[in-house]
């Protein structure tokens, strides 16, 4: 087994122990395992693109928000060629992964795991946010609990066949909207911009939209200040706008990126004055088709909405927090985390109950969507009490 070298571990002791995480099949497969130590390889943008599709495991996004910072990388080759590069950081005994909304192997998750135990005496567990993972007679203690809900839209290999095959109903309304849109304003015009093309003016624009929609419907803002020159400077490297004017004017738009075959939608709003022409809607499909005419083959829509988003054609799709812990005894001594979690599994499986519930017509059906829009209710209370004590 060859093992490159491990920047800031010099004992063989420790070189040895990173050895033992690779199987003796493995080696002679010809894989690799090297770990550099606070320091991100040159290489790793580019793999980490290739390698996972995630805007939100891009090492430009790692960068703008200030998570890359010490931290190290895990690289595991075969037969030269990268198969996983893994952020993380230890901090306080914990090792904190970077990359998140990814795909993880059982077999990938238990290499890292071996690895990092072995290198880290110190670390306890490993902590990993929001992926898709699917363990089962795994070697370490682990606790996958659910922490983030995205719409997932396969893409057709055409415009009209995404036209075919949305709600029919909401087809309707997409078309009567345009029609009516053309009759009063002959002179709208919708395109989409792409990286530098995309000014600060104009995002601040679309964001100042949906700072009005969301006032409008009394909830607090979700993007502030900050968020601006965050969001322009990934829409430069890997973004485009979706504008929709009408007498030169902004009235709708969204924002969302491409990494590989993938697209993520980021944001959409509309003047609420142009709510009569079902603007939010009409953005949406011509945005996506802009991903299908240009090779997509899937586009995040963003969690909530559930039911809006599946007239798109949209399914849900859950990640994880994956908890990895190195024993037993360390596993029983974060019961109250464990506890935690067991808690959210549990409340979003009691969701899902509910939502299937409300569909039908009965009166279970009836007490299920009253229990849903209860604890709608509960949450954006509670988030506007939060943001008043801010």
């Amino acid at each position: 087994m060859n093992v490159a070298e491990n920047a800031g571990l010099n004992h063989l002791a420790e070189i040895s122990q990173v050895r033992l995480a690779v199987s003796h099949d493995e080696a002679e497969q010809g894989l690799e395992v090297r770990i550099y130590e606070a320091d991100i390889p040159q290489f790793a943008a580019a793999e980490l693109d290739r390698l996972y599709q995630s805007i939100y495991c891009t090492l430009t996004r790692f960068h703008i928000y200030g998570e890359a910072n010490d931290a190290s990388t895990y690289v595991a080759r075969l037969r030269g060629t990268v198969v996983s590069l893994i952020l993380f950081r230890l901090e306080r005994g914990v090792v904190r992964v970077l990359n998140q909304q990814i795909a993880l192997s059982q077999a990938e998750l238990l290499r890292f795991s071996q690895v990092i135990f072995n290198i880290y005496p110190a670390a306890r567990r490993i902590a990993f946010y929001a992926i898709d993972a699917r363990l089962t007679n795994f070697p370490f203690p682990f606790q996958a609990c659910p922490v983030l809900e995205e719409n997932l839209l396969t893409l057709p290999h055409s415009r009209q066949e995404y036209a075919a095959a949305i709600s029919e109903a909401l087809w309707t309304r997409i078309q009567a909207g345009e029609r009516k849109l053309r009759r009063d304003h002959p002179d709208y015009r919708f395109e989409v911009l792409a990286g530098d093309a995309v000014s600060e003016q104009q995002l601040r624009r679309i964001i100042a939209l949906a700072g009005a929609r969301t006032a409008a419907k009394q909830r607090d803002a979700y993007l502030h200040e900050e968020d601006v020159s965050r969001i322009l400077q990934l829409v430069h490297a890997y973004g485009f706008v979706g504008v929709l004017s009408v007498g030169g004017t902004v009235r709708a738009g969204n924002v969302f990126y491409r990494v590989g075959q993938r697209y993520f939608m980021h944001l959409i709003a509309h003047d609420p004055d142009y709510d009569k022409y079902m603007l939010g809607n009409l953005v949406q499909f011509l945005a996506t088709c802009h991903c299908i005419e240009r090779g997509g083959r899937e586009c995040y829509l963003m969690g909530g909405g559930r039911e809006h988003k599946a007239r798109f054609r949209a399914l849900p799709k859950y990640f994880d927090s994956v908890d990895i812990y190195r024993s037993r005894l360390v596993f029983l001594l974060c019961l109250a985390r464990v506890g935690q979690g067991a808690a959210r599994r549990w409340l979003r499986h009691m969701r899902e109950d509910l939502s299937r519930m409300a569909h039908t017509d009965s009166a279970g059906g009836r007490f299920a969507a009253r229990c849903l829009a209860l604890a709608r209710t509960v949450k954006r209370s509670t988030r506007g009490a939060a943001a008043q004590r801010k």
